[in-house]
């Protein structure tokens, strides 16, 4: 039966190539009603609002927003004049995966952008814009190191910093065991001072938990606070951004300094290991954090609440053995 639609009859309307005989709708029918064009940088928009649709967080989006429009994608896009969906053949992912690979990107960062455009492809399937999604390759098995960072190799990498803002960065992800999502999503106003010191909030919204927490930044031995009061007084960027870790460089379209994304903090730990020569990865700062709170006595539920764990199990892998602190347990044995 035929439907009247803004005067155009729907019988009359054509099917996208890729459900010969489908009723055309979303983004599909925005595309045959010259609403919307099919060029890949108006499909990843439409992509991205459906993400936030969905509920989806604010960091998730964005680094969804890097992944397929980031400035390596849209050099690599510009370099092969690949401007429409259906320029995406499984030809040009490959060709994408492995210029990333040439630039020195990590096997777990090149699969990161994997994933997240195997997802957008299998949607813009879903959605009409293309006939068929490609399939892409998956790269090497990635064997991540899963142990904490002993403080011979924290000095090393310290030391190796280029510049105030990856020091203190650094040192705080070691001292508060933030996933890297919810370290790059804080915000000035997350720094707070309550009875008994000074903390981090991780807000719901951030959080993978999505359960509010505080983290202490203080211990008896150092007021690192401080420290992280003389970064923003001294070193970080004035900017009227409000978050905590900013761009070194103003952004050519913006003027401003912008917010430091998770990419460019996994970059900064690459650069960190190819200099020292450690294999080391953002998320070890999450291993050393629960490792030291645990060897220094910290109860067991009090690291789980400001580590964001829901239970033992899930802290049980991020707790390493070390002889030393065992050795010392046993010195402070009374029988």
């Amino acid at each position: 039966m035929a439907i009247e639609l803004r005067g155009i009859l729907w019988s009359t309307l054509p099917r996208p190539q890729s459900c010969p005989g489908a009723a055309v709708t979303g983004p599909a029918l925005r595309v045959v009603l010259g609403l919307q064009d099919g060029a890949i940088p108006s499909a990843v928009d439409v992509y991205l609002r459906e993400c936030r649709a969905r509920g989806l967080r604010a960091a998730t989006i964005e680094t969804y927003r890097w992944a397929l429009s980031g400035s390596t994608v849209r050099e690599w896009l510009d370099a092969r004049s690949l401007t429409a969906m259906e320029d995406l053949t499984r030809e040009a992912m490959a060709d994408m995966l492995a210029t990333l690979r040439e630039r020195g990107l990590g096997a777990a960062t090149v699969d990161d952008y994997r994933r997240t455009w195997r997802a957008f492809l299998r949607w813009a399937q879903m959605s009409g814009y293309i006939e068929r999604a490609p399939a892409i390759a998956k790269g090497p098995r990635i064997e991540s190191e899963r142990r904490p960072l002993s403080a011979e190799e924290e000095r090393r990498l310290i030391a190796a910093c280029g510049c105030e803002r990856d020091r203190i960065m650094l040192r705080f992800a070691i001292r508060t065991g933030l996933r890297l999502k919810e370290l790059v999503a804080l915000d000035l106003e997350d720094l707070e001072e309550i009875p008994g010191g000074y903390c981090v909030r991780v807000r719901e919204e951030v959080a993978k938990s999505r359960r509010y927490r505080r983290v202490p930044l203080d211990t008896a031995a150092h007021r690192f606070s401080s420290d992280l009061a003389r970064y923003i007084r001294d070193h970080r960027p004035r900017s009227p951004r409000r978050a905590l870790w900013l761009t070194t460089k103003r952004d050519q379209r913006t003027g401003e300094y912008e917010r430091l994304g998770r990419w460019a903090v996994a970059s900064m730990f690459r650069r960190l290991g190819a200099a020292t020569g450690i294999k080391v990865h953002p998320h070890m700062c999450r291993h050393t954090f629960a490792t030291r709170a645990l060897a220094a006595g910290v109860p067991e539920l009090d690291v789980l609440h400001a580590g964001g764990w829901v239970d033992s199990r899930s802290l049980a892998p991020y707790v390493h053995h070390r002889t030393e602190s065992m050795m010392a347990a046993w010195g402070r044995r009374q029988d």
